[in-house]
């Protein structure tokens, strides 16, 4: 038993059809019924892990054995039992065909409730933050609607306004890019989870120091969310206050590559409509702001914002387009 449990660790995919064929894993499984210790239980683990390197797709059954087993093993606070199921989800993920098996095990539930538990260590949310990121990688849009259904956005809004971590950023970023494609719908969806405001206030929050190229990713999401976004959900977000946050820190910025796809957003925010657009320049001294980068020390962008004064009246001229995309291409 043991020579062939050390074959299937060292070579998978050589050894894997012959090692499930001659049953060594119902072998396996059946210890776990044991009381064990967690060395007992890493070998284990270990084992399986690499097993789910080398499985081929028609073990079906065997498959959704293994994602509940190692589902289960998700709850364990050792790291190495953590990490070798994490890395046993991983293999099997990247048979997309796995996906439906992982929604009917409950795991992607069983990841967002530990996440959300208070006591998980930061390892093993980092553990589980990017099981989940090959997960969401790996799905279809109608199985990024599932999860949408089963609550993962507004669970992890929650997640971030009490975390700072930029891997739940990455995730949820991830998630709304996918959304993105499905047209209206999906971004209304977006838009109730709440996410966009908590994602607001944690890029231009001072006491949050996300990396620069974080920074960089958000910011440009921003922009490709609001061409997207329908004008209610705009105003709604702009009622919660996001877009003040957004032009307060154009004031403060330096760095080219976050102040121009910030300014750009600002434009697009501006485009929807001719009321919208007094609204904002009226409450918030748009106009003031741009005036003053006008007269930035920085070239580039004294440029950017000369660029969108002069674009305003074309915006003014182009007051009944709703598609900010087809405007978009009309300034830029």
């Amino acid at each position: 038993m043991y020579l062939n449990w050390h074959i299937i660790v060292c070579d998978s995919k050589q050894y894997c059809k012959e090692f499930l064929n001659k049953n060594y894993l119902d072998e396996i499984l059946n210890l776990l019924e044991n009381k064990l210790t967690n060395r007992q239980i890493r070998s284990i683990t270990w084992t399986i892990s690499n097993l789910c390197h080398g499985i081929p797709n028609e073990y079906k059954n065997i498959i959704q054995r293994l994602v509940k087993v190692q589902t289960s093993f998700l709850n364990f606070d050792d790291q190495y039992i953590l990490s070798d199921s994490c890395f046993g989800i991983t293999n099997l993920v990247q048979n997309e065909q796995i996906i439906q098996t992982l929604f009917e095990e409950n795991t992607i539930n069983t990841i967002i409730f530990l996440l959300k538990e208070k006591f998980s260590s930061p390892q093993k949310k980092r553990n589980l933050l990017l099981l989940l990121i090959t997960i969401i990688k790996f799905c279809n849009y109608k199985e990024i609607e599932s999860l949408i259904e089963i609550g993962i956005l507004k669970s992890l809004s929650k997640i971030l306004n009490s975390n700072n971590n930029e891997l739940f950023v990455e995730i949820i970023t991830k998630l709304i890019k996918k959304l993105c494609k499905g047209g209206e719908d999906s971004i209304s969806k977006i838009m109730d989870s709440g996410v966009i405001h908590f994602l607001f206030i944690y890029l231009y929050n001072e006491d949050n120091y996300f990396s620069f190229e974080m920074k960089k990713i958000l910011v440009k999401f921003f922009y490709l969310w609001y061409s997207k976004a329908k004008l209610q959900d705009c105003l709604q977000l702009t009622e919660q206050g996001s877009i003040e946050l957004l032009i307060q820190e154009i004031m403060i910025l330096d760095e080219i590559e976050i102040l121009i796809p910030s300014l750009k957003t600002v434009l697009v925010i501006l485009s929807l409509n001719s009321y919208y657009m007094n609204e904002i320049l009226e409450s918030n001294g748009a106009f003031e702001i741009i005036g003053k980068l006008n007269t930035h020390k920085n070239q580039t962008i004294q440029s950017a914002s000369i660029q969108i004064i002069g674009n305003w009246e074309k915006i003014l001229n182009n007051r009944g387009k709703q598609n900010v995309l087809e405007l978009e291409n009309n300034i830029y």
